[in-house]
């Protein structure tokens, strides 16, 4: 990764950053953990009314289009797909299939399983990708990724100014305050600081749109 594209990358985790400064006092915010034992770290972990949700920030360039359940030509149909499409896929960026994106998250949401000690068989930990600079025809949607263990994970995408309204948009799973803060202390404690960048100064505003 270039200087460039480095700084872009940056500049996507503090937009994000300042869009979950504006949630309300029933959520816990975490930026820039570690995960122990890898070498990843996390952007965003989210605690409130929905559970824990791992908000990961990207930055591209071009258009980021949904598409609904992408399927083959009629002349392509019952034969061997050697288009590169993923058929659990459902965006497209620049043309391609997009689901590349969440790969890495859906990774990390895994390993926070893991570390709170979650049934396997399916993911928990809820993932939010918060686009900005691509240019998208929806505000939000989801995205259907297989993880390496052959499950579908569900992965909410979502334009970077958006980010905000749609956790709030999520299913709640009915938890007390108290339960939600204590949740938020151990996911806390499991997931120390990764400080390389910080957040740093909070740009007002995200250049993504919604076509």
């Amino acid at each position: 990764m270039n200087s460039a594209n480095l700084q872009l990358g940056i500049e996507a985790e503090q937009w994000t950053a300042a869009e979950l400064a504006t949630l309300g006092p029933e959520w816990t915010v975490l930026h820039s953990r570690s995960i122990p034992g890898t070498n990843v770290d996390v952007d965003h972990v989210v605690i409130g009314p929905p559970g824990v949700v791992l908000v990961d920030s990207k930055y591209r360039h071009g258009s980021l289009d949904y598409l609904g359940s992408w399927s083959a030509p009629w002349d392509h149909v019952g034969a061997e797909d050697t288009s590169g499409h993923n058929q659990d896929s459902r965006w497209e960026l620049n043309n391609r299939d997009a689901s590349f994106l969440a790969y890495a998250s859906v990774f990390e949401a895994a390993c926070i399983d893991d570390l709170l000690a979650m049934p396997p068989g399916r993911l928990t930990t809820s993932v939010v990708l918060a686009v900005h600079g691509a240019t998208m025809n929806t505000a939000s949607g989801t995205m259907k990724v297989t993880t390496d263990d052959d499950h579908t994970a569900e992965v909410h995408v979502v334009v970077g100014s958006h980010v905000t309204n749609y956790l709030c948009s999520l299913p709640a799973l009915g938890k007390s305050a108290a339960f939600l803060s204590d949740l938020a202390v151990v996911v806390d404690y499991l997931l120390p600081p990764k400080l390389e960048h910080g957040i740093g100064m909070l740009p007002r505003s995200s250049p993504a749109s919604i076509s």
